[in-house]
C-alpha cells in the first residue's frame, strides 16, 4: 500500500444492499483502516456526506441511542454533523449519564440518548435514569420510521453472563413488539468492542474484552430468527485496527463507526462507485 499509494479495492456493493443476515456471522477481518478511514471488505459507502444527503437519510425521523457512554460518543458525532440543539439539560450542566434529547428543526429530526438499565458502573447519578432498554423501546409509539441503536456490554462484564443473557431476552421481546407497532422501524445492535487499559486499576472493573466472544455468541443465538430485520454492527475489528486502549474509542474511530452504521441503514449513504485514494 505504501509503495503503490493505493489501498485495496473496495467491493462495489453498496452497504445498504447487504442482507442483514450476512453481517451477523462474518469472519474476521471484516475491514481495515487506511489513512484513518474504515473500509468494510463487504461493501462500500460514501466518504463525504453533504447536508442534503444526510437530510434524505434522517430527515423527518427520530433516532434513539440506548446503551452506554460509547453510544453517547455517537450522539456527539451525529450532533456535530447537523444543527441539533439540546431541548433537555446538557451533559455540561448535569450528570453525563442522564438521558438527553436534541432537535434539528430544519431536518425535523430528533436524537435521543439514554443509558441502559442496571447494572451500570458509575457514581453521582440518580438511579431513576437507568431504565431497562426494553422499557424504553416499549415507550416508543407512533413513529413508524424510528431508528434505534442498542448496545450492552462493558457494564455487564463484572457479572455472570446470565445477567447479559436475561437483559438481551427482554430486549429481543421488546423489539418484536416494536415491529408490530412500527413495521418500518430500523433496529441495529452495536456489538462488543476491543479495549485494553494496560494494567491500570480499571482492569478489575471492566475485565478488558475477554468475554466479547461469549456475549457476541449469545446475541447471535438469540437473534437468529430476527437476523433479517435487526442489523448487527460489529465493533471488534474496527477498534482492534485502531489499537483502541481506553474503553472509549478515539473521536476518529467513533466517527467511522457512526458512518458505518449510517451506510447500513440509509441508501443515500451507500454508493456503488469504487474509488482509489
Amino acid at each position: 500500500a505504501e509503495a503503490s499509494k493505493e489501498r485495496l479495492i473496495e467491493s462495489p456493493r453498496p452497504c445498504f444492499t447487504v442482507d442483514a443476515r450476512t453481517v451477523w456471522n462474518r469472519l474476521s477481518p471484516i475491514g481495515y483502516f487506511y489513512h484513518d478511514i474504515w473500509y468494510d471488505r463487504l461493501c462500500t459507502r460514501r466518504r463525504t456526506y453533504q447536508h442534503s444527503i444526510i437530510k434524505n437519510c434522517i430527515g423527518n425521523r427520530s433516532m434513539y441511542l440506548l446503551g452506554d457512554s460509547t453510544l453517547r460518543q455517537w450522539h456527539y458525532v451525529i450532533q456535530d454533523r447537523i444543527n441539533c440543539t439540546f431541548v433537555t439539560d446538557t451533559w455540561l450542566e448535569s450528570s453525563k449519564h442522564r438521558p438527553v434529547t436534541c432537535v434539528d428543526r430544519n431536518l425535523n429530526f430528533t436524537l435521543h440518548w439514554a443509558p441502559h438499565g442496571l447494572p451500570f458502573a458509575t457514581d453521582n447519578t440518580p438511579r431513576r435514569y437507568f431504565r431497562p432498554i426494553a422499557t424504553r423501546i416499549d415507550d416508543i409509539n407512533g413513529d413508524d420510521r424510528v431508528i434505534i441503536v442498542i448496545n450492552l456490554f462493558a457494564h455487564m462484564m463484572s457479572f455472570h453472563s446470565s445477567v447479559f443473557y436475561n437483559r438481551m431476552v427482554t430486549i429481543k421481546d421488546s423489539i418484536i413488539r416494536l415491529f408490530q407497532r412500527c413495521p418500518n422501524a430500523t433496529v441495529a445492535i452495536k456489538g462488543p468492542h476491543y479495549y485494553s487499559f494496560e494494567k491500570q486499576m480499571y482492569q478489575s472493573l471492566w475485565m478488558l474484552d475477554k468475554y466479547a466472544d461469549v456475549y457476541t455468541n449469545i446475541m447471535r443465538e438469540l437473534f437468529i430468527d430476527l437476523s433479517n430485520r435487526v442489523i448487527y454492527l460489529d465493533g471488534m475489528d474496527i477498534t482492534i485496527s485502531a489499537e483502541t486502549k481506553h474503553i472509549h474509542p478515539s473521536r476518529q474511530t467513533a466517527i467511522q463507526m457512526v458512518e458505518d452504521m449510517l451506510s447500513k441503514i440509509c441508501p443515500q449513504l451507500s454508493t456503488s462507485k469504487v474509488t482509489h485514494l
